[in-house]
């Protein structure tokens, strides 16, 4: 009966039903090629366990990376949120600017006498006095506004700064 050489691929003649190969030769070539298969397989399987395993420990640490900086974004906000930055605060209802009333009394015996008598000279620096407290006044007033506006921009410049904080946090943490 011919059979077919499994290492080989030659035809043969075979005195046994089950032969698979013409010689000794074959059947220890064979042999020898599936062991070394056998160890590279195995090679194979234990490099793709290695791999697996690798890939999970990867996986794992980004996870617990995620998990950290969405604590430390979580803690962020919370402090931002709960102690807002430190800019000192202006009220926004101050008492008006109170202008006291200078008044002169006047004598009966003052009263009588001609205008050009009064004595003009002491009402010239009540109403001198009166118009600097007026313009020292609208200064201070002025001068009170213009701080108020100074804190206001500082302080949005703190909560731009603190949303700028926490986009560079997201994007590079």
């Amino acid at each position: 009966m011919a059979y077919k050489c499994y290492y080989c691929e030659k035809e043969f003649e075979a005195n046994r039903d089950t032969a698979k190969y013409c010689s000794n030769s074959c059947r220890t070539s064979a042999n020898k090629q599936r062991r070394e298969n056998e160890l590279l397989h195995e090679k194979w399987q234990k490099e793709k366990v290695d791999r697996e395993i690798e890939e999970q420990r990867i996986k794992d640490e980004q996870s617990d990376k995620r998990k950290v900086k969405a604590e430390k974004k979580r803690k962020l906000v919370e402090e931002s949120q709960s102690s807002p930055a430190v800019v000192p605060q202006i009220p926004e209802s101050q008492e008006p600017l109170q202008i006291e009333k200078v008044s002169e009394e006047i004598t009966p015996q003052q009263a009588d006498q001609a205008p050009e008598q009064k004595d003009t000279k002491s009402l010239h620096f009540v109403w001198k006095d009166l118009e600097t407290f007026k313009k020292e006044a609208k200064e201070k007033e002025v001068k009170q506004q213009q701080e108020l506006e100074q804190l206001k921009s500082e302080q949005q410049k703190w909560m731009l700064y603190g949303e700028l904080l926490i986009a560079f946090y997201d994007k590079y943490v």
